[in-house]
């Protein structure tokens, strides 16, 4: 996993930026600098933080997905309003994490 992390880092650090960045915590790891030295994290700083962060996150995520879906089963209409939204928006789309955001439901 370390590897991957790395190389990771690597590719997103050396990046041109483009009219489109990404906007994810690693993103904003790299783009993080102190206010008075202008020095920013280092490479294995990011990696052993984003390796904190996944080994934290994974619990939690596994929480929130399990009672979101039972709010789900829970509440038929609002089940059937995010069946139909996620229908009508992908329908003829490829699915994508970039698309997800876009997805009134998902914001509620």
């Amino acid at each position: 996993m370390h590897g991957t992390l790395h190389y990771t880092v690597m590719q997103l650090s050396s990046q041109i930026v483009f009219h489109w960045q990404r906007k994810d915590l690693l993103q904003l790891m790299i783009d993080a600098s102190d206010s008075e030295t202008q020095e920013g994290l280092k490479e294995g700083e990011i990696v052993a933080d984003s390796v904190g962060f996944l080994l934290a996150g994974q619990e939690t995520t596994s929480r929130t997905l399990t009672f979101a879906t039972y709010l789900l089963a829970a509440n038929p209409e609002a089940q059937e309003r995010v069946a139909n939204e996620i229908h009508e928006y992908f329908e003829g789309n490829p699915v994508s994490f970039n698309i997800c955001s876009f997805l009134i439901s998902a914001e509620l």
